[in-house]
Order: C-alpha cells, then sequence, then structure tokens
C-alpha cells in the first residue's frame, strides 16, 4: 500500500490543516499516516537497514518505539525497547500528545539492531480509535473525518 503524505497532496495538507488537534503537531493523524508513510519511505520492503523511531518527551525521556499499541483522542500507547541493542523486553507507555516535544526517525544497520519499529500494529491501532468513538483516521487517504 502506498501511503500519500500531505506535502504531497494539497487537500490533505488542507485536511491536516483543519485538524481538531490543532497546536499539537504529534497527534492520531501523525501516528496514523505520516510517521507510517515514513517509515515505509525510508526502509521500503527488505532492507539491510531498520527503522528506528524515537519519541523525545517534554520531562526529557526518550522512547525508542517498537510499535504503537493503541491511540485514542487525547494520549497514544506505545511499547518501548528497555534495553534497545538486545531488543528483548518492552515497557508500555501511555503518553499525552500534548507531552511530545520531538519523533526522530532513522535507519540503523541490522548488524547494529535487529529489531526496529513495526508499522504493521497502525491499522489495528487506527480500528481501535474508531471503535472508541475518536477521530475518524483514512489510513488511505491519511486525513481524520
Amino acid at each position: 500500500m502506498v501511503m500519500t503524505q500531505p506535502a504531497d497532496n494539497p487537500e490533505l495538507a488542507l485536511a491536516a490543516a483543519q485538524d481538531p488537534y490543532e497546536g499539537v503537531p504529534f497527534d492520531p493523524n501523525f501516528f496514523c499516516t505520516i510517521l507510517p508513510g515514513r517509515v515505509g519511505a525510508l526502509c521500503p520492503g527488505v532492507s539491510k537497514h531498520v527503522p528506528v523511531v524515537l519519541v523525545h518527551l517534554v520531562d526529557g525521556s526518550v522512547l525508542d518505539v517498537c510499535h504503537i499499541a493503541q491511540l485514542s483522542p487525547r494520549w497514544v500507547a506505545m511499547a518501548a525497547f528497555r534495553n534497545a541493542p538486545s531488543c528483548e523486553e518492552m515497557d508500555l507507555h501511555f503518553v499525552p500528545y500534548s507531552t511530545i516535544l520531538r519523533v526522530t526517525l532513522s535507519a540503523r544497520s541490522v548488524s547494529e539492531r535487529q529489531i526496529g519499529f513495526q508499522i504493521d500494529h497502525a491499522a489495528s491501532a487506527i480500528k481501535h480509535l474508531e471503535t472508541a468513538g475518536g477521530a475518524q483516521v483514512d489510513p488511505d487517504q491519511g486525513s481524520t473525518q
């Protein structure tokens, strides 16, 4: 599936500008459309690299995210590696969108890191957001309804 980014499509850019979470740059739309699209573009298909997503919080914490577990209109639940080199243990973090300062995306060599960010969990997180009465997110269109 090819994901279109708001920067690539004027209609999506307008929808993003009219987002109900105005003032919070990292919201459900970001985690459902923008982040998976950028991860897919950075590490398409089988690659010698794995995508690494770091979420920087306002308190100085940095989460090395394995996947998005759940989305709500006000917070995101992220499974994050406790020890990134081993990728063996994870914690589940419930984070209000307003506490996310920055998101860093990079590609690491498979020899350095075996597991990276998993975009395949996004669909189930979107479905949960919709059934919980949150914003309607269309992953094929990259906008909220």
